[in-house]
């Protein structure tokens, strides 16, 4: 037996109703009431209804904000409005709002009136069915989600052991067997962890958890910053890697840095991982299209390139575009799927355009919006009328160097040279300023640079190879310098102002973070405290910590850590984010409470938290920096770099 109810204060639809209803069987009609907001809810609430017929329906707001009502207190029940021919339209705005179907009144007979009420109760109960098939879903993903952070955070950790391990190992002595193995026990570590982003970034995209935040970003800093956390990665397959940003682009964009860094160190990273011998190129440029300015990020690669067939298919999952076979353990293609999902949220697009066994370039275009609040700084520079020679062997920063000299007020020419030492003529009296980009070595530089001094006295900037990440600029002369790629603009104006100048010997005096060794405690002492409950984690960090000199205090949770920084002053504190007791981001509160600011040591998250948070969300809970578990041996000594030592400070007051 079906329970109706029927709210309407006019007489004669309430008889019309009750007489078809009485028809029916299998239907009762349970009571009519009149439509008083406050008594409806209650006798609907009451009395249990399955369907409810409203009638007396009428166009306005007060009518329509009425029946909305009803449906925000009963959504599980079935509405059906009864109106008049006059007044269809608001029966069928109150369709959209949540009622199951609409009856005309004088069109009624009790046929109809039958088949819509099982209609509209079988629509309802599909709409019961379907809401919980998308919970169960929905709680499905969740618990999917939480299994996959779960265990992505338990891996991470004996992970962080192996490649730890594996990196140390690699810095010892061995023979070249050991070394392969040792090599490629890091990599697979490296890889396993990559594998473990990619599924969480994919998870949560998939979760709608992505969230884009538009806030204002340094477009040169950032770039140049995911340049240097991958050049080790070129370094190694011996690439050139060429960062080439377009000189007149703003310092500040709005957009999100997090995101936008993790498009472009993806195909960064495929570029490289696919690419043997030859360059990568990182190209950043605003175009104006369809009266919209836009930033333009181009990575591209001298690879061997994508199959046509395989491009179309290129950003959906688990779809991979290499057509080299030894590279097909090299990951599960989530990677590109990713970047355009980002892209998509981000408003942009990217693309891509392959040659077969020539290279591939894949393009990001986003809303260019620049931050009006930051005062533009253009590069000073007084090379107005400098006249600069530059020779290449292969041509590769031509385009670069001609667009940086243009902007700066130089006048350019290039050409290639072969010669590693080439015969000068008279023609360098022509000329202000000689670059080279020769690829000789040291002793051939010297060579080079002494037979351009024997023809003419002409301030010379040599540009090499860079072989470690941590190379620095070279002084031969004060009007002679060698900088390393990748070239980036702000360096290259520095080196040429200073050999112009003859005040090349300045550079030497720029800060530099201090070289890595076993001595480096000695000459960048710190006071060093690790909370880190983990045992295995602990080791990991010690030994590190010790290969490079240092000897930190070990502790297990955030209140042991904060007992510490009350007995003793530190530079450095890793704090881990997940321990017992007291968690890292409630210790670091605390010491940020108690700790003067003129003795707050440097606070360092260390954390596996697999779903890779914004850096920014730490440094708002007072970290100043976060290392990502496994904790790569070259960002722990880039934050050892980057911490000045305290030592002369006073014991701090207990609290």
């Amino acid at each position: 037996m079906l329970n109706l109810l029927l709210i309407t204060d006019d007489s004669a639809e309430k008889r019309h109703y009750e007489d078809l209803i009485s028809k029916i069987e299998g239907m009762n009609l349970i009571r009519n009431v009149e439509p008083i907001k406050g008594e409806v809810i209650q006798i609907v609430a009451e009395s249990k209804p399955e369907v409810v017929i409203i009638g007396g329906c009428k166009a306005g707001k007060e009518s329509y904000d009425f029946v909305v009502s009803l449906f925000e207190h009963f959504s599980s029940l079935a509405f059906i409005i009864s109106c008049t021919e006059n007044n269809k339209k608001a029966a069928l705005s109150l369709i959209a709002a949540g009622a199951q179907d609409y009856l005309i009144r004088d069109h009624t007979d009790a046929f109809i009136l039958e088949k819509t009420i099982l209609a509209a109760v079988e629509r309802e109960n599909l709409r019961k069915k379907l809401n919980k098939a998308v919970e169960q879903e929905y709680e499905a993903r969740q618990n999917s989600n939480r299994l996959l952070g779960r265990m992505s955070h338990e891996i991470r950790t004996p992970m962080n052991a192996v490649i730890g391990m594996a990196e140390m190992l690699c810095d010892t002595e061995l023979t070249s067997k050991q070394r392969y193995y040792a090599q490629l026990i890091r990599e697979s570590g490296n890889m396993l962890v990559g594998l473990f982003n990619d599924l969480l970034d994919y998870a949560k995209i998939e979760s709608g958890k992505v969230k884009i935040h538009q806030r204002p970003m340094p477009l040169r800093q950032s770039m140049q910053e995911t340049m240097e956390s991958v050049l080790d990665q070129a370094l190694e397959k011996k690439l050139d890697f060429i960062l080439h940003i377009q000189p007149d682009l703003p310092q500040m964009i709005v957009g999100d840095a997090l995101r936008i860094r993790q498009v472009v160190m993806n195909l960064i990273e495929n570029a490289i991982k696919f690419t043997d011998a030859g360059y990568v190129k990182l190209k950043v440029e605003a175009e104006q299209s369809q009266n919209e300015p836009g930033l333009v990020i181009s990575v591209e690669d001298t690879g061997q390139g994508i199959r046509e067939e395989v491009l179309p298919q290129l950003f959906k999952p688990y779809v991979k575009g290499e057509q080299h076979e030894a590279a097909q353990i090299k990951g599960i293609g989530l990677g590109l799927s990713i970047c355009d999902h980002l892209v998509k949220k981000m408003k942009g697009k990217i693309e891509v355009h392959s040659i077969l066994g020539s290279g591939t370039t894949f393009k990001v275009t986003l809303p260019l919006l620049v931050d009006e609040s930051y005062e533009i700084a253009q590069e000073a520079s007084d090379l107005e009328g400098v006249k600069v020679l530059f020779l290449s062997h292969d041509g590769l920063l031509i385009d670069l160097l001609q667009e940086y000299f243009t902007f700066l007020g130089a006048a350019f020419k290039a050409r290639k040279e072969e010669q590693e030492t080439p015969v000068f003529t008279d023609e360098l009296k022509e000329y202000d300023l000689l670059i080279t980009d020769l690829r000789a070595n040291f002793k051939l530089d010297l060579k080079l640079v002494d037979r351009v001094r024997n023809k003419h006295a002409i301030p010379h900037i040599l540009i090499k190879d860079r072989e470690k990440l941590n190379d620095q600029l070279v002084v031969i002369r004060k009007d002679t310098v060698i900088i390393l790629k990748p070239v980036i603009l702000h360096e290259l104006l520095q080196a040429v102002q200073a050999v112009l100048s003859g005040t090349a010997d300045v550079l030497n005096q720029r800060d530099h973070l201090p070289p890595a060794d076993e001595h480096m405690g000695d000459y960048h002492p710190l006071e060093i405290l690790v909370a880190e409950d983990n045992a295995i984690n602990q080791k990991i960090i010690l030994s590190v910590l010790n290969r490079f000199g240092y000897s930190p205090k070990l502790v297990d949770n955030g209140q042991m850590a904060l007992e510490s920084v009350s007995q003793k002053s530190y530079d450095l504190i890793l704090m881990d984010i997940q321990m017992p007791v007291m968690d890292g981001i409630e210790a670091t509160r605390q010491i940020r409470a108690r700790v003067p600011r003129s003795v707050r040591p440097r606070i360092v998250a260390l954390t596996a938290d697999a779903l890779q948070k914004s850096t920014e969300e730490y440094l708002n809970k007072g970290l100043d920096d976060v290392l990502y578990k496994p904790v790569q041996t070259k960002d722990l000594l880039r934050v050892l770099g980057e911490t000045d030592s305290r030592r002369n400070v006073s014991e701090p007051e207990v609290f």
